[in-house]
């Protein structure tokens, strides 16, 4: 077991951490501290819907969080006013896809791989937050003059720096990312590689294995209640993928995992109800497990 995570530890720090994460985690430091929060709230709070819902499913392209992390912010731009679609498509967007994730994923499995998850997790952002707003009323206040006298002062905050201050707060801001990210992708990379060593590979075939619909599933259904930090889901589904599970569940997997887990489902109850949870839940659900089974479908195959 040791030796087998070693061996995947050294694999991802050789093939993957220089060459994809290092540049993935500047970039994302460098637009966390270029744009500004408060500019994405106030779109995704606007009038103009179709462009707060595309801001909101792509957006995570550029945030690196995980399911947990992500639930201030969501919580922030739904106090704020912003429309329930709009928050929902930013809750499941901005853990399921980022630039790191991007990057590993296509180091690891190829970019069809990459690109299949990043395509699907902003369609299935925008498809969730338009069904769950238009099934749910928005029955919420005005924002009170407290929020709106804090998102003031969140503008003024956001002051203009010079080049200097630019630079330190990206440095910083891309250092934050690697001591949140870093350590537990080193520990998920390890435990990955010694489960690899020890996980009956019958077993695996037995849940998990090939694309069929029921596989696709079961790894959606497990991974919308398991809590992984962001981007250990890369070396674990390899390891699952190298005992004989599909690349079409892996992209299930990819799909809902990231997003979900029972923590960030407690905390996001809390905010907008069981109800809506619960919808919110099934449906990322029901679209990864179609998305992988249909990717990895002979008849399309495209993750292969």
């Amino acid at each position: 077991m040791f030796n087998g995570g070693v061996a995947l530890l050294i694999e991802y720090i050789t093939q993957h951490t220089l060459t994809c994460l290092i540049p993935a985690f500047f970039a994302a430091g460098l637009i966390n501290t270029a744009v500004p929060k408060s500019w994405i709230m106030k779109i995704l709070g606007g009038t103009n819907k179709v462009l707060a819902y595309v801001l909101a499913s792509a957006s995570g392209m550029f945030f690196s969080v995980c399911s947990c992390t992500v639930i201030p912010f969501f919580a922030g731009v739904y106090k704020r006013g912003a429309g329930l679609g709009p928050a929902i498509a930013l809750l499941y967007s901005w853990p399921a896809i980022n630039l790191a994730a991007f990057a590993l994923t296509g180091s690891v499995f190829g970019a069809k791989m990459a690109i299949l998850r990043a395509v699907f997790a902003i369609l299935i952002a925008f498809i969730t937050g338009n069904v769950i707003e238009f099934f749910f009323k928005d029955d919420r206040k005005e924002p009170s003059k407290k929020l709106k006298a804090s998102t003031v002062g969140m503008d003024a905050s956001e002051k203009k720096r010079s080049k200097k201050e630019l630079f330190k707060d990206w440095m910083k801001a891309t250092w934050d990312f690697f001591l949140m990210i870093f350590p537990y992708l080193l520990v998920g990379v390890f435990l990955a590689g010694a489960i690899r060593v020890i996980l009956p590979r019958d077993l695996v075939s037995k849940y998990v294995g090939g694309d069929s619909l029921w596989s696709c599933f079961f790894i959606s259904f497990m991974g919308a209640f398991s809590y992984f930090s962001s981007l250990t889901e890369v070396p674990i589904t390899q390891t699952l993928v190298s005992l004989g599970m599909g690349r079409g569940a892996a992209l299930s997997e990819f799909l809902a995992d990231p997003a979900l887990s029972l923590p960030s489902a407690m905390a996001v109850a809390k905010i907008i109800g069981w109800k809506r949870t619960a919808v919110y839940l099934s449906l990322v659900v029901i679209f990864s497990t179609f998305i992988g089974w249909l990717m990895g479908a002979e008849m399309l195959g495209w993750v292969y």
